[in-house]
């Protein structure tokens, strides 16, 4: 089970990337973006196959790679292919489970979170 709380700050990343690279490799994505990794925020990837999702995420011990890799089919849906999006909780969720958020209707946030 993938937690993940709703004031998460979450940014997707553009690039697909082989998830046979260590940490090292990825947290250096994040640099090249300009990114803070030790930030707490989390940080989304796409394998090249787009079967498998990748989060990143510094809990203020360490860092944390967790993946979901989907059993048939393949992600329906990532947001920029060339730019870094910030993504809402509940859109992530959607992705998570094999699902398009840009297809769903689902009322504005009543207050977003102001970064």
């Amino acid at each position: 089970m993938i937690y993940i709380p709703p004031q998460s700050i979450i940014f997707a990343i553009p690039e697909h990337i082989s998830f046979d690279i260590s940490i090292d490799q990825i947290t250096g994505i994040c640099k090249r973006y300009r990114l803070d990794y030790f930030s707490g925020d989390i940080y989304a990837f796409r394998d090249e196959n787009e079967t498998q999702i990748g989060l990143l995420t510094y809990d203020g011990h360490g860092i944390q790679w967790c993946i979901k890799r989907y059993s048939e089919g393949k992600i329906s849906w990532w947001p920029h292919d060339t730019e870094v999006v910030q993504l809402l909780p509940r859109d992530l969720h959607i992705m998570l489970w094999g699902g398009n958020p840009s297809k769903i209707k689902m009322p504005e946030m009543w207050k977003p979170i102001i970064i």
